[in-house]
């Protein structure tokens, strides 16, 4: 077929969706494929390495607990081998019954779902403090864990943890004291259902977006708690019972909405204070029963939604604090009970589009007022039974004028009973509403209240007596109106032609809705605005009329097929997609243009045109015909190129989608860059040419390959697996083998010249990711054959017994061991027939060049051994290392020491059972000629030191007599060492330093004691005539005290005699009441006592005069003074 015939080859700019399923294959930048997950155990626990080959530090999951459940205390570990502990896999100690407590690793990120489920958890970690690095706690990953927080421990969730999934502490319920993270955002479902008595000790953080159904239901024990600025929904029964909570917040929260769930605060009958948004969406009994519930700051509330009954009713205290309700223009329907009995709320604004006020919406909201104009808004089509029943402050404070729309087909029972603030209705609807006489009952009772009434129907309609008389007298008055006329209705009109009553200074609306073929054109006596078929007059002060006229047109039905589709454009204007027909005014002219899709090309118009763009005057039918076409596009050309061929031209380049006719083909052939070849097509085919003659959309796959340069050496020859050209794909794992010519070995295998770890003589590049290269060291080596004779056998180092001969790289050092036979030792090595000395047993041959042979010769050897008890040093001459047996050559001379240690003494020395002797301290074998034991015996000996002090001195004797002691007294175990305090004259003995307190101590130890002495003091008495001075109780003229003693002393005067001076130690003292204390005596001292004679001189007189002492009252007659003393 001939190119052209098959169209042009399109390049089309698209995005072409790639068929077939997709494989993973190694990354382009030479990544290899994540293997299989590496497993290992320890201690009892199963762990998963989680992060690729390479990187470090690795880390690891607990996968599960291996063998029977843990019981009582679990620990896991911070690292295990080189791994990091990170994650706690899914259910991996789910419903171990016996666990009660964990300590979780410190470096722990993320507790996967269910991970301690079901069990018997009283504490998890430090008291209940989760790891700090902890960022993620999966679904039930601590639910019904029904003892979890009975020891009291607060749980502390990490700053890190920004989500609560669904059920993660669900049910657990002696959870007492929780602290929420500072940044978390979601509560999920059920996350602390029935934790009865848990408390929030910070609330819940202001970053919390949303609370999940029950999240904290039944939660009876959180009181007083924060409300979350950036809350913006909670779930069903969030909050349900929860019977003490309240908010503590004093303001509002930020602007913003939030969606309240079923029951969300269903029976939350302390809720005082809950500072909700500027707007709100409510379900059924969201707030039901909150009698004591308002909102701090008030402002407005706007309602979005009420997606149920009863959300607000009962809450009395609703609109305490100034609030004013605004429900939303989405909603239509004011739904049943939702603000029954709200007493409180003051100003309420009604949704534009709101339809239905549903039975009791209202009721009792007797301090309600609505702040619409007319009350009801223009679309209201009924009033429910008690709607607006007891609100009797309903109109009162922005109009008293209630409006029935044109709309409105009818009310129910008491719809606006007792709301007494109504003083004018206006009926906008033709005929009178449904039930009315039994719904405008707006006043209980009292004074005759006049209502007057406009509308367009005859007042006698309204005839229904409990409505009337003592309640309300509705005066029919003259309306104000709005006139629509149209001449040739061709459609509908809203409302429609005739009369309106239009409330006094509201605005008209008319609307317009053609019939098919038609289009309206609308003119007024007024000014009016038009928004599609809308009409309005903005405000209406006098009757005004509208007139509507009805232009016919043609349709145009276009089938714009499965090739393309169809743009229209009328008289000009700016083109537009056809969605099925186009309506233009009779006259006017549509011009449609057929536009091809990708897989179809413009054929004709089902009228014959075969132009993509043609023009239309009346109404037609047109379908567009297209001719079929399939495409062939490739994607992923990023390392190779396409070559395509058709009808046998030469191969061009693929450079984007084709497009031919169907019936012809494609041949395509894949050539890949340099470093890379096709590895498959997205279809799973791997061949590099294919014909296609369908609709075809693939992606191909390259994959990376590497070249290895392998570079020989003399010694050995290196060898690759099986590839041409030594290239390989990225990511493979290649196998290098090494053989060694006769007489070498591979010493070093380089790899991209460095040296790499080989076994048994093979090597594996793994992950292949860049090009390499392979090169070998070898080295030559040399044998060395053993032989040996009777007495011993001789072997390499670090070689089996039976290894005897081995080769050695060239310059080794080759290490021999010679083992001697029970009795023997090793005497000559001989090497290559030369002999040689052997020095321990082992021999070197230095820088191995050739190969050799070694044999040995052997001596005779005994065994010399001693054993000693504690007590004293025994060893072999030059070998004092604690060894007690060796073996000598047969004729050696052997020398053995024996110190005896600090406190013993040598008792015995027997040589194979006979008594011997030291000389000095050693014992010597002149000639070994058997195997010989010797056994030392010592005896313990024990020291008693004393420290001298002075104030006495101190005697000792073992077994004669006392000898003053001068130096520690050594005695032989068994012994008694006795020792005896003598004080000097001025101390006495006190008690030993050991506490004992005689002054004769034995002792059959080592000790270390001294006396302890008590210094005294001498009190000397001196007595004078006229008096006598002595020790309290005590007649003595001498005594002596302890140093610090307190002496109390009597001092008694002689009768006619008085103390004239008292000393001590020839110092003044005082005398109290007779008694002198020295205090703290600290000195010998003498007390000395001087008197003094007294006579009395009495004075007596006769009548006529009086005689007295000079300075003494005359009252006194007899007085002592001492002898010597002048008498006046």
């Amino acid at each position: 077929m001939d190119v052209k015939s098959v169209g042009k080859v399109l390049a089309i700019a698209a995005i072409i969706i790639a068929v077939g399923v997709m494989i993973a294959i190694p990354a382009m930048d030479g990544n290899s494929l994540e293997g299989a997950p590496t497993q290992f155990d320890e201690n009892g626990i199963r762990y998963e390495v989680i992060t690729p080959e390479g990187v470090s530090p690795g880390e690891v999951t607990v996968k599960q607990y291996l063998g029977k459940k843990p019981i009582g205390e679990l620990i896991l570990p911070d690292t295990v081998k080189e791994y990091t502990v990170t994650k706690i896999s899914a259910n991996a100690f789910r419903g171990c019954t016996e666990l009660k407590s964990v300590t979780l690793p410190a470096g722990l990120t993320v507790i996967e779902n269910h991970a301690f489920y079901g069990n018997t958890l009283m504490d998890v970690t430090n008291k209940g403090i989760l790891p700090e690095s902890l960022v993620s706690i999966g679904e039930g990953a601590f639910g019904l864990c029904p003892a979890l927080g009975s020891n009291d421990n607060e749980l502390v969730i990490p700053d890190g943890v920004s989500v609560l999934n669904n059920t993660v502490f669900h049910k657990c319920g002696k959870l007492a004291k929780v602290t929420l993270p500072s940044k978390l955002e979601r509560i999920g479902d059920n996350t602390f259902d029935t934790c009865a008595t848990m408390t929030l000790t910070s609330g819940i953080p202001d970053s919390v977006k949303s609370i999940g159904a029950r999240a904290f239901a039944e939660c009876a024990n959180i009181g007083t708690i924060n409300y979350p600025d950036s809350l913006t929904s909670v779930g069903d029964w969030a909050f349900y019972k929860c019977s003490i909570l309240d908010f503590s917040n004093s303001s509002r929260s930020s602007a913003g909405s939030l969606t309240i769930g079923l029951k969300a605060f269903y029976l939350c009958k302390s809720l005082k204070n809950i500072p909700l948004p500027e707007k709100i969406s409510v379900a059924e009994s969201s707030f039901q029963s909150c009698n004591l519930m308002d909102i701090p700051g008030g402002g407005a509330l706007t309602i979005n939604s009420i997606g149920g009954s009863k959300a607000f009713s009962g809450c009395t205290a609703l609109g305490t604090n100034g609030i004013s309700i605004i429900l939303s223009d989405k909603i239509t329907d004011t739904v049943f009970e939702t603000f029954l009995n709200c007493s409180s709320i003051t100003a309420v604004h009604l949704s534009a589009n709101l339809t239905t006020v549903s039975n009791n919406s209202f009721q009792g909201c007797t301090n309600m007022y609505v702040d619409n104009p007319g009350i009801l808004p223009p679309k209201v089509t009924s009033v429910g039974s008690s709607g607006f029943s007891g609100c009797n402050n309903l109109g009162s404070a922005v109009s008293n004028h209630l409006v029935i729309p044109a709309t409105f087909k009818e009310f129910k029972n008491n719809a606006f009973f007792d709301c007494g603030s109504i003083d004018l209705i206006t009926f906008q609807t033709q005929s009178p509403p449904a039930h009315m006489n039994a719904s405008l009952q707006v006043t209980k009772a009292g004074p005759v209240k006049k209502v007057a009434v406009y509308s367009l129907f005859d007042p006698s309609v309204y005839n229904n007596p409990h409505c009337r008389g003592d309640f309300v007298d509705l005066v029919w008055e003259k309306p104000l109106c709005a006139t629509v006329g149209c001449e040739f209705p061709k459609g509908t009109i809203t409302p429609g032609v005739g009369t309106h009553v239009v409330p006094i200074g509201w605005g008209f609306t008319l609307s317009v809705s053609p019939s098919p073929g038609y289009i309206a054109k609308v003119t007024s006596d007024v000014a009016f605005t038009k928004v599609g078929n809308t009409y309005t007059v903005k405000e209406v002060n006098t009757s005004i009329k509208m007139d509507v006229v009805f232009v016919e047109t043609f349709t145009v039905n276009v089938d714009a097929g499965d090739g393309g589709m169809v743009m229209y454009s009328i008289e000009g204007d700016k083109p537009v997609k056809c969605t099925g027909s186009v309506t233009a005014e009779k006259g006017q002219t549509v011009h449609l243009e057929a536009v091809q899709d990708g897989k179809h090309t413009f054929g004709s118009w089902s009228n014959g045109q075969i132009v993509a763009g043609i023009d239309v005057v009346s109404a037609s039918d047109l379908a567009v015909n297209w001719l079929n076409i399939f495409r062939v596009s490739l994607d992923g050309c990023d390392y190779g190129k396409v070559f395509y061929n058709i009808g046998g031209v030469d191969f061009t380049e693929y450079e984007g989608v084709l497009t031919l006719d169907t019936g012809s083909s494609v041949h395509m052939k894949a050539v890949a860059n340099e470093g890379y070849r096709l590895y498959e097509w997205s279809d799973k085919v791997t061949v590099t040419e294919r014909i296609f003659d369908s609709e075809t959309h693939l992606s191909l796959k390259w994959m990376k390959t590497y070249s290895i340069l392998v570079s020989q050496s003399p010694g050995g020859t290196l060898k690759l697996a099986e590839n041409k050209h030594n290239v390989y794909d990225v990511g493979s794992n290649v196998q290098i083998t090494a053989v060694p010519d006769k007489g070498y070995r591979l010493k070093e295998l380089y790899v991209n010249g460095a040296s790499v770890a080989f076994s048994d003589n093979t090597y594996t590049i793994k992950n292949l990711a860049a090009d390499s290269s392979v090169t070998a060291e070898w080295i030559q080596q040399f044998r060395v054959d053993l032989t040996t004779a009777k007495g011993g056998t001789i072997s390499f180092q670090n070689e089996k017994p039976d290894v005897s001969s081995k080769l050695f790289d060239i310059g080794a050092d080759v290490n021999l061991v010679f083992t001697p036979s029970e009795g023997y030792s090793p005497n000559t090595l001989i090497l290559d027939g030369v002999e040689t000395k052997v020095t321990d047993g082992k021999y070197t041959i230095r820088s191995i060049s050739a190969n050799h042979t070694v044999a040995a010769t052997w001596i005779k050897q005994y065994v010399v051994e001693f054993t000693t008890n504690e007590g004293g040093r025994v060893s072999f001459l030059a070998w004092d290392n604690g060894i007690k047996s060796r073996k000598f050559d047969e004729g050696s001379k052997v020398v053995i020491t024996a110190v005896p240690q600090d406190g013993y003494v040598l008792a015995s020395l027997t040589v194979n059972g006979n008594s011997a002797e030291l000389k000095g301290d050693r014992y010597i074998i002149e000639k070994l000629s058997e195997n010989t034991k010797l056994v030392f015996t010592w005896q313990k000996t024990f020291a008693v030191t004393v420290d001298l002090v002075p104030g006495g001195k101190v005697m000792w004797k073992i077994d004669g007599q006392y000898a003053e002691y001068v130096s520690p007294v050594k005695a032989v175990s068994g012994k008694i060492v006795w020792l005896k305090a003598v004080p000097n004259d001025d101390h006495r003995f006190v008690k030993w330093s050991d506490e004992k307190t005689t002054e004769e101590v034995s002792y059959i130890d080592a000790a270390k004691v001294s006396p302890v002495w008590m210094k005294r003091y001498t009190v000397s008495i001196v007595n004078t005539e006229g008096g006598t001075v002595k020790f309290l109780g005590d007649p003595s003229s001498t005594k002596k005290f302890d140093a610090g003693t307190d002496v109390v002393l009597e001092i008694t005067a002689n009768p006619g005699y008085a103390l004239s001076q008292f000393t001590v130690g020839g110092t003044t003292a005082k005398v109290t009441d007779g008694k002198h204390t020295i205090t703290n005596i600290n000195a010998d001292c003498e007390a000395k006592a001087l008197w003094v004679k007294q006579f009395d001189v009495s004075l007596k007189t006769t009548a006529g005069g009086s005689i007295n002492f000079s300075g003494k009252g005359s009252d006194v007659t007899v007085f002592t003074f001492d002898a010597g003393s002048k008498v006046v």
